[in-house]
């Protein structure tokens, strides 16, 4: 009964501010949520809810600003104003020592003149050793750059929902034995469809 009244409460804020903001046109906003029990147990799922707002202050009719809807897996509609409802999930299957299998999705709507319901992302990774095979449909920028500051890979785009796909790759860089970390290497092999 307490995490629904949370639940509720919290909704309930995120409409509020949803109402002032567009009164007032200001925008971006953002509010955003997470179940908790008060117990920490690693075979619970980590799940994240929450709302964006986003607006043109310019006027309506006229696109959002580039930084507002570029690289942000089609979410948005950059000619009319926005109102994306999320849920995001992450759910550890098996944890072991060499060997793990987790789970990870998010659904997404848009109210907007181009008003869309479905899953963003879905996906399983299952780790052994020092492999991943990565399985759905799950965002992976290609590069050794560093992502957050770059203007986006030159191979694809992250303008668009990620396409259903395959990778076998090393999380990063691996140490080779016996070169105390002097000499490392990387793989990554993909397709998509």
């Amino acid at each position: 009964m307490m995490l629904r009244s949370t639940v509720a409460d919290l909704f309930y804020c995120c409409i509020r501010i949803l109402i002032i903001a567009g009164f007032i046109g200001l925008g971006p906003l953002e509010a955003t949520g997470q179940f908790s029990d008060g117990i920490e147990d690693a075979s619970s799922p980590n799940m994240t809810f929450g709302t964006r707002f986003n607006t043109n202050l310019a006027g309506i009719g006229k696109p959002l600003p580039f930084w507002l809807h570029a690289n942000k897996l089609g979410l948005y509609d950059q000619y009319t104003v926005n109102t994306v409802l999320f849920a995001t999930f992450d759910k550890p299957v098996i944890s072991g020592e060499n060997f793990s299998i987790k789970t990870s999705g998010k659904l997404a709507g848009r109210i907007a003149g181009d008003s869309w319901l479905g899953i963003q992302t879905l996906s399983a990774s299952i780790d052994y050793s020092i492999l991943r095979l990565q399985l759905g449909r799950f965002i992976d920028p290609l590069g050794t750059n560093y992502h957050p500051l770059s203007s986006g890979s030159m191979i694809y785009s992250q303008n668009a929902r990620p396409i259903p796909k395959i990778a076998l790759k090393t999380d990063g860089f691996v140490d080779i034995p016996s070169t105390d970390g002097h000499v490392q290497f990387s793989t990554y092999f993909s397709h998509g469809w």
